[in-house]
């Protein structure tokens, strides 16, 4: 099983300040392990760099239109910067369905909507536009019209972040191909503690060489690319819609037979 320390201890490896056998000091282990996080940290604003989606779902609160997202929020999980997608599920339909997609609205296009406080406007039994303002530390999803009861349940789609490492001894999650790139980005960014470059094999840092650090984050950005080209089809019997055929939510339209 592979843990932060055995990331840390390859990237020394890989500067030469450590020999075959040898172990990490505390205090050496400890700064790249910070090193280590600032740069998952700054890994999850690159989209291609997410390998996996999340979907999170809340019933609704009747003449309710804002609902938290993040840790400790309403929808309670990862907070998202965007979402590629959002629609309304009905649990009590049988069997249990998902409606069209719903119209994700820039910021203009939400205050341009007159009149969206309880009691006002036209009320509806579910929301067919959001607008996610993506505040910290939670971020806030506004939906219109107004709800009017709680069996609907909303669903939102976005993409998943690298997770940071709490410890030395947590494990490393990520899928295949991420520990070549996350060993040799820290050999990178930690050789400053060491005296610089001059330990470092050049190669690790030049984009153009096959081995580098940047090729293989770009090896795993156009894997993940061509996973986020693919239509997302959702397959179970609560994802049907009216008339028996799967609902693509990122066409807006069932699947083809």
């Amino acid at each position: 099983m592979t843990t932060a320390a055995d990331v840390i201890r390859q990237a020394m490896l890989m500067l030469r300040v450590l020999q075959v056998g040898e172990q990490p000091l505390a205090a050496d282990a400890n700064d790249l392990l910070e090193i280590l996080n600032r740069r998952i940290d700054a890994a999850n604003v690159e989209t291609l760099t997410a390998f996996g989606h999340m979907t999170l779902s809340l019933a609704y609160t009747a003449s309710k239109n804002q609902y938290t997202v993040g840790p400790g929020g309403n929808f309670n999980g990862q907070r998202p910067d965007q979402l590629l997608q959002a629609w309304v599920h009905d649990p009590t339909s049988n069997p249990p369905q998902d409606y069209p997609p719903q119209r994700i609205v820039t910021e203009a296009e939400w205050y341009a909507i007159a009149q969206k406080t309880p009691g006002a406007g036209a009320p509806s039994t579910y929301p067919t536009v959001v607008w996610y303002d993506p505040q910290h530390p939670l971020g806030v999803l506004n939906v219109w019209p107004m709800p009017t009861g709680t069996s609907y349940q909303q669903q939102i789609l976005f993409r998943t972040y690298l997770t940071a490492f709490a410890a030395l001894s947590t494990s490393f999650a990520f899928p295949p191909g991420y520990l070549d790139w996350i060993i040799k980005d820290l050999a990178i960014e930690g050789q400053a503690l060491f005296g610089g470059s001059s330990n470092l094999p050049p190669w690790v840092a030049d984009p153009s060489h096959p081995n580098s650090a940047a090729a293989s984050k770009s090896a795993l950005k156009a894997i993940n690319q061509v996973l986020a080209m693919r239509p997302l089809q959702m397959d179970g019997p609560n994802t049907r819609m009216k008339g028996g055929n799967a609902f693509n939510i990122l066409t807006g339209g069932p699947n083809p037979h």
